[in-house]
Order: structure tokens, then sequence, then C-alpha cells
């Protein structure tokens, strides 16, 4: 683990960004990100939010299942925290109740375990006793659930998406990093969203309302023109 977080310093080096750890982006219940994460059998997925309020379903990162993928999940369920993952949907509830502190939930199919921590340390973990063998084929979105395909965000089944703080989202491939999601802003104010270093992508709000996220701390600025544009029957994102 500590050889991962010395090569992930330097990664963000030389990628050209180096982010503060008070840096987020907000979501106000309207901007969903599609990133280009397939979660598969070998990935481990660490989330570091905070939520601002605290409804039902909604979902900090989300993925349905398919026919060639898994399920990965962490939302609210009434007012309880609530991880979903697997080959076929199998929930995990740790009986805790959602709040507006600052956590990070991990999904870890490669070492087939679920966490929850604050503060540094982990207050809730469980094995993962359903299969989870599949090699993702969708991407996962952050904000709200990847239901359909690489072209669709929505909220399922009926709730919002979140209404949080994100300020990371980590992303391990056979225990070695392969995507660090930041908060990013373009340099002359235009976009708002997250920045991968360890492929110099940039991601922003794909929801259907356009409304640009809002941001805090010492987010990272780079130049607009990394963004391309790509459109569908009912959703317009951003991803490069």
């Amino acid at each position: 683990m500590i050889r991962n977080e010395r090569i992930l310093a330097a990664m963000l080096v030389v990628c050209g960004g180096v982010f503060a750890e008070d840096a987020y982006i907000q979501g106000t219940g309207q901007q969903a990100i599609l990133t280009d994460c397939c979660p598969g059998a070998d990935l481990r997925v660490e989330v570091d939010y905070a939520f601002d309020e605290v409804e039902n379903s909604m979902r900090t990162i989300g993925l349905e299942t398919s026919s060639t993928g898994n399920a990965f999940h962490f939302l609210v369920a009434g007012t309880d925290l609530y991880f979903g993952i697997g080959n076929t949907w199998t929930g995990y509830r740790p009986n805790i109740t959602a709040d507006t502190a600052r956590h990070t939930a991990i999904l870890d199919a490669k070492g087939g375990a679920l966490s929850f921590v604050t503060d540094g340390a982990t207050v809730w973990t469980t094995g993962i006793t359903n299969a989870t063998t599949r090699t993702g084929t969708w991407p996962l979105a952050v904000f709200g659930a990847n239901k359909a395909a690489a072209s669709l965000v929505t909220y399922q089944p009926s709730g919002n998406y979140a209404k949080m703080k994100l300020y990371s989202l980590k992303v391990y491939e056979n225990n070695a990093i392969a995507h660090y999601y930041k908060p990013w802003r373009s340099v002359d104010g235009a976009f708002t969203g997250l920045k991968d270093p360890c492929t110099g992508r940039c991601f922003v709000n794909c929801a259907n309302a356009r409304t640009q996220f809002l941001s805090g701390g010492e987010i990272s600025d780079a130049p607009a023109w990394d963004l391309a544009e790509t459109h569908n029957e009912d959703v317009s994102y951003q991803i490069v």
C-alpha cells in the first residue's frame, strides 16, 4: 500500500496536478458524472465524500448489473447507508445512519470486502459473500447510477442525484492505482468536474439539467480544451 501511494504521488506530479485534500466538487441534485472506469472482478473503489443532505436512494456511485458486468453501488436506503455489489445485485447494510460528515466508502471486489472509514479509522467492514467475477463493460457513474449504457446516466429507482461534496474517487486495478478522479475547474471557470491525472482526462456534468457543479477548497485549474463533447438521444456528456 505504501508503495502504491508513493507511485500515485509521483503520477500526480508528472501529470501536472497536485491536488489539495480539502478540494471538492459539490452536487446539488442536478449533476452526475460518467467516468471511464468499468468495474470488474479486479477493482477496488474508494469514494471520499460528504453528504449535504440525506435523501432516500441518493447514490454516491452507481453501476447497474448487466449480463457482462458487476453492480457497484454505494447509496442511501431510507436514512441508512447501503452497499450493492456483485454479478447479481446483493445488498449489504452496515446499520449506519447517513449523516453530513466526511467519510470514505470502499468497495473491494478484488479483496472481497466492503468497508466504511471515518477520520482514518475503519468503523465497519464485511466480507463480500456473493460472486463478483464478471469483467466490467459499463462505466461507473458518480453522484448517480449508470443504469443502461455508457451514454446514459440516471438515478434508480426513483431517488435524486446525490447532494454531496466529492473529494476524490480512487480506483485500483489488481491493487495498483488506475484512476484518481479529483476536483477540477477550467481556467475560464466555464466547467467544473473531475480530472484524472493518471490518464489526463477531464469529466463534467452529464445530467440533463447541464447545471455546473459547485466547488470549494484549493481546486486545480486546467485549460478548457481538455474537453471533448459527445451527444446521444437524451443526454449530452463531455469526456475525453
